[in-house]
């Protein structure tokens, strides 16, 4: 897996992501989030046997993968929506887990206080179906409690 970890805008200020990242896809897609434009690298032969299993299993068309690597509880992703451009008004999100159990949140745009709290275990598939994108926010915090390393597979259609 070739990882990177880049520098990202967040409210106007840069922060390396803490988190180590890698995005495949098809020749030519291009994914923008947090000030960092991620070309796609050519699609690994597992990643493709997992996209055409996911594609046919739920009538998809996802042609690219994000892949996260929290390596221990220092690692994680804060509260946002998978909302760019060119993901299109209405995404599906297909994530799947490996490695170690980490908790994986919900939280209402329009009430905060909702928070709902899972967690997600090694073979764990999440789906984000329309219109999640849209009134949730999603994020997997970090933790002072001792995890192991998790790699997170969430496939996306760019259009």
């Amino acid at each position: 897996m070739n990882w990177s970890r880049n520098q990202i805008v967040v409210y106007g200020k840069k922060h390396l992501e803490p988190r180590d990242t890698a995005w495949y896809g098809e020749k030519g897609l291009i994914y923008k989030y947090s000030g960092i434009e991620h070309k796609a690298k050519p699609w690994l032969p597992f990643l493709i046997e997992i996209r055409d299993e996911l594609n046919s299993a739920f009538c998809e068309n996802f042609n690219s993968v994000l892949i996260n690597r929290y390596r221990d509880g220092n690692d994680g992703v804060s509260w946002h929506s998978d909302d760019e451009p060119e993901l299109g008004d209405s995404p599906t999100l297909c994530s799947l887990s490996f490695g170690g159990s980490r908790k994986f949140q919900l939280r209402s745009k329009e009430k905060s206080s909702e928070i709902f709290s899972i967690y997600l275990n090694h073979g764990d598939l999440l789906i984000m179906k329309p219109p999640t994108q849209k009134y949730w926010l999603h994020a997997v915090p970090k933790t002072a409690t001792k995890v192991a390393e998790r790699i997170n597979l969430t496939f996306r259609k760019i259009i």
